[in-house]
């Protein structure tokens, strides 16, 4: 059973390294007139042009014999001389590179015929052409977070003459320009307190680059401090009969916070303080604009009678603007008893849009 397991184990480690390799661009080099004086009568040469470094191997030979290699311009070259033997037909060159997979070049050689190849990276910004040099420049900048010179690469790649008819440098422009304003909006948002608006924005940046680390952190710092933002509700509030009631007051939990005006978290959930704090309200045609905190799940309403009746309720707060239809029942309950409830309630409203 653990031979299995771990033969299970070392499979999956294999596919995954596969699978996270690149892949090399291997093309013809033109080569009519050259000449090689190295080859002999049954031998000829391949010369492979190369950005970045490279290792070969025949399906047919001992070894490849690499007579000549050589740095230029930040290219690679080398000389690889084989001999074109009638025994060798159906040879194939393994062309290597760290982090890259492996390609197997098919080699039908003539005689002093020699062959050319170009082998890049199409992710390298050297020698891979006009369009792709600018794009892959753009690609490396939006992925550094640098936006505006990945926007200027972009609009590069689209004047080059050898772009593609299927590229796809209007959307890239686009979320480079997006990424931009979104970035720009948020830190203002930000910067004035009004974090729900930067939340929103940092979202949006975090969608066009999973690699950008800086809108998860002010993701992070947004959820500290909106749920101690007022929030405004709209409550209409009828007796038992349907008739508007004037003069319910309306109270929240209260939150600790700390110095730097945060909520005090515990296992996740805000701590509460003892007792309830009182919401402004404003009464106007038989609504209530009722000012409370994001952070509260729950309003607590009541109403003195005479001195001597009070009706309480405790209702949960929708996450909607619409208004409120209250019935305000005439049930009395104790201060012990309508804080117990209030904090059920809460506890369980908080503990759903966690778990969401």
């Amino acid at each position: 059973m653990k031979k299995v397991l771990f033969l299970s184990i070392g499979v999956m480690i294999s596919v995954v390294s596969v699978f996270g390799q690149k892949t090399l661009k291997v093309t013809e080099k033109d080569m009519a007139g050259v000449v090689f004086r190295e080859a002999g009568d049954n031998e000829t040469v391949v010369e492979v042009q190369s950005n970045v470094p490279l290792d070969f191997e025949s399906t047919m030979d001992k070894e490849v014999n690499v007579y000549d290699k050589r740095e230029e311009n930040k290219f690679f070259f080398y000389n690889l001389l084989f001999s074109t033997d009638k025994k060798y037909n159906g040879r194939k060159l393994k062309i290597k590179s760290d982090g890259f997979e492996t390609h197997v070049e098919p080699l039908n050689l003539k005689a002093k015929v020699p062959v050319g190849l170009f082998v890049l990276d199409p992710n390298s910004s050297v020698g891979v052409g006009c369009y792709f040099e600018h794009l892959n420049k753009g690609n490396a900048f939006f992925a550094n977070t640098q936006y505006a010179n990945a926007k200027e690469e972009y609009y590069l790649a689209l004047e080059c003459s050898d772009v593609p008819d299927d590229n796809d440098l209007s959307k890239k422009i686009e979320d480079a320009g997006t990424a931009l304003d979104s970035k720009r909006a948020a830190d203002n948002y930000y910067n004035a307190g009004k974090y729900i608006e930067a939340k929103r924005e940092y979202e949006k940046l975090r969608g066009l680059n999973p690699n950008d680390n800086y809108p998860v952190e002010r993701i992070a710092a947004c959820d500290t401090r909106i749920p101690n933002l007022p929030r405004t509700l709209q409550v209409k509030v009828t007796d038992a009969n349907g008739y508007n009631m004037s003069d319910v007051e309306f109270l929240g939990d209260e939150y600790k916070v700390d110095k730097s005006g945060n909520l005090v978290l515990d296992n996740g959930k805000p701590q509460k303080k003892k007792g309830f704090a009182q919401a402004t309200a404003t009464y106007y045609n038989g609504v209530y604009s009722v000012t409370v905190k994001h952070v509260n799940q729950t309003l607590t309403m009541r109403k003195y009678i005479d001195g001597k009746t009070e009706y309480y309720e405790v209702i949960s707060i929708p996450s909607t603007t619409d208004i409120m239809d209250v019935k305000l029942i005439n049930t009395r309950m104790t201060s012990a008893e309508i804080t117990k409830q209030g904090f059920d309630l809460g506890n369980k409203i908080l503990d759903k849009s966690i778990k969401n």
